[in-house]
């Protein structure tokens, strides 16, 4: 397997560690280009629709419309690609007017048929996490947005991780229903270890969450990658050949091609799926 449109590209996943700070949001952004990351991604929602009681929890880190427009601003003037994972069906006519080269569905929504159909008349492609996902899910997702007319790309993601098993066999599976694949990892700290092999076993997009300092007050700090961390993976898909031998060294990240999905899983998705009623 080897990526299709050459070099893997990387994106940094901004997330909530921007920590709702116009200055931080934009300190990420550059610190994100320097490194020499492809995309910079944010995330869109409309807290008051969570149906999940985490309205005000979220709140804090909801950017508005001038947010978006401001961030992708200073994003052209990085020289670096800006997108977002829209969360919810109201937020996604905004979201794209925005010009985005794609648009990032979360893994919860792998199954919200009604968002999928959304994102896949309106954006050129669409980039589907399928953490805690079903097979007959993944395939149903594939559908609707090919029905679209939006390009795929599934990205295999292990969450929450146990163990170190990644199963990144699964990204040839995911090859049968897009003409992209990857990886969401959400390894701890730095390991880079499932990223580079992803790479080395043909990922085409590579996402991780980004954080300035892994000191900062962030929910998501400890399984997101500083700036170093962030210029190592970059460099890492400028040669991913000697990362094959990881495969060797650690036989836990290739895994199953269809792993089971856990008790712990399950209880996840009955939280997450369906945070917002009307995705479906």
């Amino acid at each position: 397997m080897s990526a299709q449109n050459g070099r893997t590209k990387i994106i940094a996943e901004a997330c909530a560690n921007h920590l709702g700070e116009s200055k931080l949001q934009e300190e990420m952004i550059w610190a994100a280009a320097e490194a020499g990351a492809d995309y910079i991604k944010f995330q869109s929602w409309t807290a008051a629709s969570n149906t999940r009681g985490q309205s005000d929890a979220m709140l804090p880190f909801e950017l508005s419309d001038d947010d978006h427009f401001r961030l992708r601003e200073v994003a052209q003037r990085a020289r670096i690609g800006f997108s977002t994972t829209v969360f919810d069906r109201q937020r996604t006519p905004f979201v794209a007017k925005l010009g985005l080269d794609f648009i990032k569905i979360a893994s919860p929504d792998c199954g919200s048929s009604g968002l999928l159909s959304d994102v896949a008349a309106r954006f050129p492609l669409v980039i589907l996490s399928t953490g805690m996902s079903e097979e007959a899910e993944v395939r149903g997702a594939a559908q609707v947005v090919r029905s679209g007319g939006a390009r795929l790309a599934l990205l295999h993601c292990m969450y929450p991780l146990v163990d170190g098993a990644y199963h990144l066999r699964r990204m040839e599976w995911l090859r049968e229903h897009a003409s992209e694949v990857g990886l969401s990892d959400h390894s701890a700290g730095d390991d880079l270890r499932a990223s580079k092999l992803a790479i080395a076993l043909g990922a085409d997009w590579i996402e991780r969450h980004f954080i300035l300092s892994r000191s900062q007050p962030a929910k998501d700090a400890a399984v997101s990658i500083d700036p170093a961390g962030l210029k190592e993976l970059v460099e890492a898909a400028k040669d991913p050949r000697p990362h094959l031998a990881l495969a060797d060294e650690f036989p836990e990240l290739l895994g199953d091609e269809q792993p089971e999905l856990s008790g712990k899983v399950t209880g996840l998705r009955e939280f997450y799926c369906g945070r917002w009623g009307d995705n479906r």
